[in-house]
Formats: structure tokens, C-alpha cells, sequence
């Protein structure tokens, strides 16, 4: 089994998991488990994603440089689940639920 049936099972079976087209419905949106699915969903020793995967496609076909730039800041971003820490003066302070790094984001 190559790569790409690695990601197309696994992914498979994420969205039975993550989005059954049964109740309970899911919190997450279609659009967000779409780019948790292809750009940080890994498998294997090399951790292939759909987008490394486009990304090695795109720069063999020699792809117009613009393209193959949304593709990689695509890749090197990460979703993140964070947790609600509280306010300090007008900022939100977040956590994220794996790395444990906080950051503060301005509200409006």
C-alpha cells in the first residue's frame, strides 16, 4: 500500500469519526476537516500529507512558483485546538491543546 491509499484510508475513517452524516452532527465544519485532512494529516516514516504530496507534484511539473508558495504556507501551517485561558487587559490569552504554548490575541 503506497502514500496515497495510506491517506485516502486513514482520512476515511477520520471522517466517519469526526463527521458521521448521523446524529450526534460533529462541531467541526466540513472546510476545517478538509485542511486538518490534507496538509496535517501524516502517514508514514516520511509523515506524507496530501499536501507534500501536491507539493513534490506541483515542482516536478515545474508549477508557477506563486501556486506552489500558497501550497507550502499551507503545509508549514498547523491547525490547533486551544483552550480558553482567560483576559488580560484586552487580549484573550489561548493555549493549545498539544504544545501547550499561549498566545494573546487582541478582541475587538
Amino acid at each position: 500500500m503506497g502514500p496515497i491509499s495510506k491517506l485516502t484510508n486513514t482520512l476515511e475513517q477520520a471522517d466517519d469519526i469526526y463527521l458521521p452524516s448521523f446524529p450526534p452532527k460533529s462541531p467541526l465544519t466540513q472546510s476545517c476537516f478538509s485542511c486538518w485532512g490534507f496538509f496535517d494529516l501524516c502517514v508514514g516514516i516520511k509523515k506524507e500529507s496530501f499536501g507534500t504530496v501536491i507539493l513534490d507534484f506541483l515542482k516536478n511539473l515545474k508549477a508557477e512558483s506563486g501556486l506552489i508558495k500558497i501550497i507550502e504556507c499551507m503545509q508549514n501551517s498547523r491547525m490547533g485546538i486551544f483552550i480558553h485561558k482567560g483576559h488580560l487587559d484586552r487580549y484573550v490569552i489561548l493555549e493549545e491543546l498539544v504544545t501547550g504554548i499561549s498566545c494573546q490575541f487582541p478582541f475587538r
